[in-house]
């Protein structure tokens, strides 16, 4: 599966669309836009003061959040590791509410079941 875009919100780390109460257009030349520019990736924001566009998301990394404050890690590459882990078992065995109360790699599984087409390699 390609990865053709990416919607953030407008944090500092990811854009430099806004500061302070001031608005303006994103220059595309924040790191996180050269990032995505390489592999062709387009990278959109989701609008201010919007939390609905990016619930999911901005609840996602709530949960990465309380993972790392709850451990004590004893390296990068333990974080890492932590992460990893718990990103697998949130695709793979979390039922989420947006593929009908099931974990996502099902959802996927019936995807490439009914439409195998896109697919480049089977989930």
């Amino acid at each position: 599966m390609k990865i053709t875009r990416v919607l953030t919100d407008n944090g500092k780390e990811l854009t430099d669309r806004l500061f302070g109460l001031r608005k303006r257009a994103a220059t595309g030349n924040h790191e996180f836009d050269r990032l995505c520019a390489e592999p062709d990736i387009a990278h959109r924001l989701a609008p201010p003061m919007r939390p609905r566009t990016n619930g999911m998301v901005a609840r996602f990394n709530g949960r990465i959040e309380d993972v790392r404050q709850s451990h004590n890690f004893r390296s990068g590459e333990d974080l890492e590791r932590t992460i990893l882990r718990y990103v697998q078992l949130c695709n793979g065995r979390l039922p989420q509410s947006v593929p009908k109360g099931r974990p996502l790699i099902d959802a996927l599984k019936d995807r490439h079941r009914d439409k195998p087409r896109p697919f480049k390699k089977r989930p």
